[in-house]
C-alpha cells in the first residue's frame, strides 16, 4: 500500500473551557487525512487522525518535514501492519527521520495525527 496525499486542515477547538494554566478557546488542531492508493467501491482508502487536544495546530511540521518524509518513503519501509497496512512505529521512525532529540512535544503532537 502507497500514501499517495497527505492534507492538513487547521481548525479552531472552538471551546470556552480553560483550567488554571490554559484557555483553550484560543488553541487550534490539525486535522489529517492520509490517502493511500488502495481502492474500495471506487474510492480510495483514507485514514483520519486529529493531533491532541491542548496543544496548537501543527501544519508546518506536517506540511513542511514530516509528511514529505513519509510520502517520499519507499512503501516496503512503511509496511507492517494489518494486510500490508503502514506500521505505525514505522511511519514514525520515518517520520522523525534527521530530526534533533529532544523537544518532542510539538512533533510528537505531529506524528500523533499522522
Amino acid at each position: 500500500m502507497r500514501i499517495t496525499e497527505i492534507r492538513e486542515l487547521t481548525v479552531p477547538l472552538r471551546s470556552e473551557a480553560a483550567n488554571a494554566l490554559v484557555d483553550f478557546s484560543e488553541h487550534t488542531v490539525s486535522l489529517v487525512a492520509v490517502v493511500s492508493d488502495q481502492m474500495r467501491a471506487g474510492k480510495p482508502v483514507i485514514g483520519a487522525g486529529f493531533n491532541s487536544i491542548g496543544r496548537y495546530a501543527q501544519a508546518g511540521l506536517i506540511r513542511e518535514r514530516l509528511g514529505p518524509r513519509i510520502l517520499s518513503a519507499d512503501p516496503a519501509d512503511l509496511e507492517g501492519g494489518q494486510n500490508g497496512a503502514p506500521d505505525p512505529a514505522r511511519v514514525r521512525a520515518i517520520a522523525m527521520r534527521n530530526e534533533k532529540p529532544g523537544g518532542h512535544g510539538d512533533r510528537s503532537s505531529a506524528v500523533a495525527a499522522l
